[in-house]
């Protein structure tokens, strides 16, 4: 369960209800699913979703770097 406030005493609602939006719209655009279709999976599926996004990401960005690393080499 959530906690009620944040550390200022804000409601925390808002601030999780954001934060699930922010996910489910970013599940959406980089698997260019419906974003209403999005909204159908588990919390754990979504989770497991953004931790497999965010490796992709990163082996992306280490081929980059190292594509770039072999082009300053020429």
């Amino acid at each position: 369960m959530d906690q009620q406030f944040d550390s200022k005493g804000n409601p925390y609602g808002p601030i999780r209800y954001k934060q699930l939006v922010r996910e489910c719209y970013e599940i959406s655009r980089i698997m260019n699913t419906p974003y209403t279709d999005v909204l159908n999976i588990s919390p754990l599926e979504r989770e497991y979703l953004r931790e497999f996004i965010k490796e992709d990401n990163e082996r992306s960005n280490k081929m980059l770097e190292e594509k770039m690393a072999q082009i300053k080499q020429k």
